[in-house]
């Protein structure tokens, strides 16, 4: 591809200036907004509290007993090897 001459250089650059001011002076199309309904309800119920709190409740209740079961077998464990002797 041969190079360019100085004269269409100048036009080229010419062109792209007359293109950017054609884009900025052209009014852009007015669209219709529609209000669109959010996908997540954003209302919080009065019962979501309760539930949580029920589900962490229980979570806690199973956490204590497998808590107190595990201690409860290293006082064993201790005791089988400790002061039995085996």
């Amino acid at each position: 591809m041969p190079k360019k001459t100085k004269s269409q250089k100048i036009i080229a650059d010419l062109r792209r200036k007359l293109a950017t001011q054609q884009i900025k002076e052209a009014p852009l199309p007015r669209t219709k907004q529609l209000k669109k309904k959010p996908l997540i309800s954003t209302k919080i119920k009065n019962e979501a509290p309760i539930i949580l709190s029920s589900f962490i409740v229980k979570d806690l209740k199973k956490s204590l007993a497998l808590t107190l079961l595990a201690i409860s077998l290293e006082f064993v464990l201790y005791y089988v090897w400790e002061v039995r002797g085996i």
